[in-house]
C-alpha cells in the first residue's frame, strides 16, 4: 500500500498570506475610521448650526420683549380718546383697526420713517436697548380695546393689547409678543 505524504506549507508561504490578511483588516479598519469620522464632523456641523439657531432665536426674542416693554410705556402713558387712532398712527390702534400679527407685511418690509418712528419706536430709544444687527427694525402697535367690566377689580377699566414683533439676524427668523394692559 502506498501513503501519501502531506507537506506543510512552507513558512515562506504561509508568511506571506498572514500579510495579505493583515493588509485587508488593516484597510477594513482604515475605511471604518474614515466613516466615523465623517458623521462625528457631519454631527459637529449639525450641533453648531442648531446652537446658532437657538442663539439667533434668544436674540429676536429680547429684541421682541424689549419692542412689548416700550409699546407698554406708550400705551400707558396715551390718552384713549386722542392718541389712539384708526390709521394706527405711531403704533396706537383703535378698536379692529390693528393689522393681523401674523400678516402683517410692514413688520419686515419697511425701515423708519421720515419721523423717524418705526410702529411707535423712536429709533434713538431702540439703539439703547437692542443690538445693532437685527436683520430689520422691531416694533409694537397697542390696540384700545375698550373698557372692561367684569369684576375682580377690574370693572371700568381700560384694556389695550399691544403686540411687539422682531428679528434675528437672519430675517427667517421672527418672534412675535403681545400682552394686555388694564388701566
Amino acid at each position: 500500500m502506498k501513503t501519501r505524504r502531506h507537506s506543510l506549507p512552507s513558512c515562506r508561504n504561509l508568511h506571506s498570506r498572514e500579510q495579505g490578511l493583515t493588509l485587508v483588516v488593516v484597510l477594513v479598519f482604515l475605511v471604518m475610521l474614515t466613516l466615523i469620522g465623517a458623521t462625528s464632523m457631519q454631527a459637529a456641523g449639525v450641533e453648531e448650526r442648531m446652537a446658532s439657531n437657538g442663539r439667533d432665536k434668544s436674540i429676536a426674542f429680547e429684541a421682541a420683549e424689549t419692542a412689548l416693554r416700550i409699546g407698554e410705556e406708550a400705551a400707558k402713558t396715551a390718552n384713549t380718546a386722542t392718541d389712539f387712532k384708526s390709521t394706527c398712527e405711531n403704533g396706537l390702534c383703535t378698536t379692529g383697526n390693528a393689522p393681523d400679527p401674523n400678516t402683517y407685511a410692514k413688520w419686515a418690509n419697511s425701515r423708519l420713517d421720515a419721523t423717524n418712528l418705526h410702529f411707535g419706536i423712536d429709533r434713538t430709544d431702540l439703539t439703547k436697548r437692542l443690538p445693532s444687527n437685527l436683520a430689520y427694525d422691531p416694533g409694537y402697535f397697542a390696540e384700545y380695546l375698550g373698557t372692561m367690566d367684569v369684576g375682580s377689580g377690574l370693572t371700568g377699566k381700560k384694556v389695550i393689547r399691544v403686540t411687539a414683533h422682531a428679528p434675528g439676524r437672519d430675517p427667517n427668523t421672527q418672534v412675535t409678543l403681545q400682552s394686555v394692559i388694564y388701566q
